[in-house]
């Protein structure tokens, strides 16, 4: 039989070194011991509550408790009724162009008249309201004056040649409002006024204009997306107390009633400069008159006034 490969000493010695390598080569103590990975590397020093502990790393005062992400921060969000500051007291007079155009008519037994008017002139307006309940609320009184000459085309009943008539219309009313912010961007409102409207033209057998006072009441409604612009809608009842006629020819309106429908437009451009623009449709119908001069019969008016203003304000 042949010897084998390596003598059985040598064979010997090597099995016992394969043996005893766990011990020598990889041993607890000496590589990978707590030497190394022990406490001293990944202990509570280390990533103790020191890092990720209650109040230091992530805990409810730090990263997303209380004070960062909880309650506190959503009580400050604005919410229904948080509009203080909104409506602040203020003192604004001012002063600009004003255009429009009436259409009336009016209706008797025997006559009947339609009439055109555009209307070119100047206009004013002044407010002074006070802020209430940390300027979420405000009280105070609108104020407004319109002026404008006029000129009409008259064909005389009896035929002839077409006359040139001039004349003025004239506008003049105010209002006391309360409003109340309940949201930042929000507010509504109520107001209760009077007005006088008046129109009139040189003398002549037909017509020479009307004269209105009428009670206004309504509610409006503003819209504030940023602080130095304001729009507002506002709708009014216009109860009729007086409508006369051609001075007293068709007689005198003891009753009637109208509506108007107004937008406006403010924007502040400095701290003590804004403008403001505003459009309004008023509609006034009257068929109650008595003592009427001409006897005409009852006469049945109607009247439809579309105006615009276009004015700078000082702001105070």
């Amino acid at each position: 039989m042949s010897s084998p490969l390596l003598p059985r000493p040598l064979l010997t010695l090597l099995c016992c070194a394969l043996w005893c390598a766990p011990s020598v080569g990889f041993a607890q103590d000496d590589e990978f011991s707590d030497d190394e990975f022990s406490d001293d590397e990944f202990s509570d020093d280390e990533f103790s509550d020191d890092d990720f502990g209650g109040d230091d790393g992530f805990g409810e005062d730090d990263g997303f408790g209380d004070d960062g992400f909880g309650d506190a921060g959503a009580s400050e969000s604005a919410g229904l009724g948080d509009g203080k500051g909104v409506l602040a007291t203020t003192f604004q007079v001012g002063a600009g162009a004003f255009v429009g155009r009436r259409d009336f008519s009016l209706v008797t037994d025997t006559l009947d008249v339609d009439q055109y008017t555009p209307l070119i002139g100047t206009g004013a307006h002044l407010r002074f309201a006070v802020g209430l309940l940390e300027d979420a609320m405000q009280v105070g009184v609108d104020a407004d004056f319109a002026y404008a000459p006029l000129s009409a085309s008259y064909q005389p009943p009896s035929g002839g040649e077409t006359e040139s008539l001039s004349g003025q219309y004239v506008r003049g009313g105010g209002i006391a409002r309360a409003a109340y912010a309940f949201l930042p961007f929000v507010a509504i409102g109520a107001h209760v006024g009077a007005d006088v409207v008046s129109t009139t033209t040189d003398p002549n057998a037909t017509y020479t204009g009307h004269r209105y006072i009428w009670l206004r009441t309504g509610l409006e409604l503003s819209i504030i997306p940023v602080e130095s612009f304001r729009l507002t809608l506002r709708g009014s009842a216009l109860p009729v107390l007086s409508a006369l006629s051609s001075g007293d020819a068709y007689g005198v309106g003891d009753g009637g009633f109208g509506s108007e429908l107004s937008v406006t437009g403010e924007a502040k451009l400095t701290a003590r400069l804004g403008v403001r623009g505003e459009y309004r449709f008023t509609q006034v119908g009257v068929s109650d008159y008595s003592d009427a001069a001409q006897g005409q019969g009852d006469p049945d008016t109607g009247d439809r006034i579309d105006t615009g203003l276009i004015a700078l304000s000082l702001l105070f």
